[in-house]
């Protein structure tokens, strides 16, 4: 009876080792799970982070090029819209036309058959054609301190290459009240250049346009100029009342 008793002692302290071993290794089992849940939450605590910062960064860093771009760009627009026109009076004015320099009237081509005259001379706005030569037609306007020096004392290390064939335009009254354009030499100092006006002659009933070229302090009349070859042509070497004849 005794022995039997201490096999079942023995049985049952083997059962309840193995149990308490069952809920060991499942306690033991059920914590490294946690743990690695623990774990991988973690991990991907940290991966969503650093996801987050790389995406913030590369946002941050985005703005700020951006930001610097934009302040470049602001300053560029800045530095041209505030740039000071040249203070020095010895730099090249701009060769853009900013107003016309030849009137309505005596824009156009016109033609001569007149004894020495220069046929056809075209005149746009800011231009006078002559044969295949063009030249500009610029205002006093343009004329700096440079070119003066040129003008006035004769200085001709001066002069500018680019304007040396210009044309300086002016327009001046006659004492019979007539209105011509003066065209003389960009550095012309001597001499009081060429004159043009346009009026309405009446010949043989008709009545026309004529363009008077003239030259020298009385302005001389040189030549007539008319709207077609035709009409230069039938009144070739002709003379008008109010020429004035040297």
């Amino acid at each position: 009876m005794k022995k039997e008793l201490g096999i079942g002692l023995g049985i049952l302290l083997i059962a309840n080792l193995a149990g308490c071993q069952e809920n060991s290794t499942a306690k033991n089992v059920d914590s490294q799970k946690q743990f690695q849940s623990k774990v991988l939450a973690k991990n991907k605590s940290e991966s969503k982070l650093k996801t987050e910062v790389q995406s913030k960064s590369v946002c941050e860093s985005k703005e700020k090029a951006n930001a610097e771009s934009k302040s470049k760009n602001d300053a560029d627009v800045k530095a041209k819209t505030e740039e000071s026109p040249k203070t020095n009076s010895d730099q090249v004015a701009t060769n853009s036309y900013s107003t016309q320099l030849v009137p309505d009237d005596l824009q156009g081509t016109w033609y001569s058959s007149d004894d020495n005259s220069s046929s056809p001379i075209v005149f746009t706005p800011n231009e006078m054609k002559i044969g295949s030569s063009v030249t500009e037609i610029h205002g006093s306007n343009e004329m700096t301190d440079q070119d003066k020096r040129v003008i006035n004392n004769n200085d001709i290390s001066a002069m500018n290459d680019a304007r040396e064939n210009w044309l300086l335009a002016n327009m001046v009254t006659d004492t019979d009240g007539n209105t011509w354009l003066n065209l003389r030499g960009w550095y012309q100092n001597v001499g009081a250049g060429s004159f043009y006006k346009v009026t309405i002659k009446q010949v043989e009933g008709q009545a026309i346009k004529v363009m008077t070229s003239a030259h020298g302090g009385g302005m001389w009349s040189d030549g007539h100029y008319y709207t077609s070859q035709a009409l230069a042509d039938v009144n070739k070497n002709k003379t008008y009342q109010d020429d004035h004849l040297n």
